[in-house]
């Protein structure tokens, strides 16, 4: 009788045993999955502008598909550099992550005064969209076409003038590979935002502008401005009478302003995977791909692996205009 108790006694504790022994392998397995908290989408600039609005677009549809709250949080200054530095020291688990307009690679190439490595720091996730930008002329010159804008910029060395939003801003940068490409050399005149920059091309102030699609269609489309070119591979669709560049005298330039997602260095492989997985999934509903398009955008969606090499591509693209244009 007592030897039958002890092996009732032992027969219990083992099966304590085993079954505390399996507690920490199922909460591990509870633990891997993603994402089982909010994830924060951190933005570099404004709430409002087209770098955010394009992000919230993105994370409630991610948060939709995932069933999973995708805040976006807006960390502004430096161009961008507050943001990139915030997310590069982040922890690398997929719960904070970055959204990148061309502005990353522009400060990557330009390299000054930068805390963290905007290329090595960071595991890409996917190239998301892009969208050209119009070169919009005032209504004061008598240019219609990308050569004639050529042929007057050459005839007055220094004299025809542009306006950016800033100082290494992306209308800058497609200005300087512009003069790059071109051979000529025109009057850059910076203002604080790419509204005031609009707003002096169709008041005269300044000749002309590379200046954001989506703010520029119902001024194009009201004859308010004149559009004489877009900087894209191919036209965009909203605007499909306006041709290229490349198509326009100048077939090595291209310029689009483009979005993607990163997430800190050493992020497990399956986490970002995972986001791809995910963001590819969403940029094929109808109503995300409409909008999108509407505002003269496109779709992309690459692979990890594909934005790493364009975002390498796209440093060393703009090093060399950074170079040459002498920006800082």
């Amino acid at each position: 009788m007592l030897l039958r108790m002890r092996a009732k006694i032992l027969l219990r504790m083992l099966c304590w045993i085993v079954l505390f022994a399996a507690v920490p392998i199922f909460g591990a397995a509870a633990a891997e999955v993603y994402p089982a908290r909010p994830v924060r989408i951190v933005v570099g600039f404004t709430p409002g502008g087209g770098t955010d609005l394009v992000a919230r677009m993105v994370a409630g549809k991610l948060g939709d598909q995932l069933k999973t709250s995708f805040i976006v949080e807006n960390k502004v200054g430096a161009s961008g550099n507050i943001a990139g530095q915030q997310v590069a020291t982040a922890r690398p688990d997929g719960y904070t992550l970055l959204w990148v307009p061309i502005a990353h690679a522009v400060n990557a190439a330009i390299g000054k005064d930068l805390t963290y490595a905007p290329v090595a720091d960071f595991a890409p996730v996917s190239l998301v969209m892009s969208n050209p930008t119009l070169i919009n002329v005032s209504p004061s010159i008598s240019v219609t076409t990308v050569r004639e804008l050529i042929a007057m910029a050459k005839a007055q060395p220094g004299k025809l003038s542009y306006a950016s939003s800033g100082v290494g801003s992306s209308s800058h940068i497609a200005a300087a590979l512009f003069e790059l490409l071109a051979g000529v050399q025109m009057l850059h005149v910076p203002y604080k935002g790419g509204g005031d920059a609009q707003r002096a091309v169709l008041s005269g102030d300044v000749s002309l502008s590379f200046n954001d699609i989506q703010a520029s269609i119902p001024l194009v489309r009201g004859g308010k401005i004149k559009a004489i070119a877009s900087t894209g591979k191919r036209r965009a669709k909203v605007l499909a009478d306006i041709p290229t560049v490349a198509e326009s005298g100048l077939p090595e330039y291209e310029y689009s302003v483009w979005f993607g997602l990163l997430a800190p260095k050493r992020t497990p492989a399956e986490i970002v995977s995972k986001l791809h997985t995910e963001i590819v999934a969403i940029l094929k509903s109808p109503d995300l791909a409409q909008k999108f398009e509407a505002d003269g955008g496109e779709v992309i969606g690459s692979s990890p692996e594909e934005f790493s090499r364009f975002l390498n591509a796209e440093v060393e693209k703009w090093r060399k205009v950074v170079r040459a244009a002498g920006i800082e």
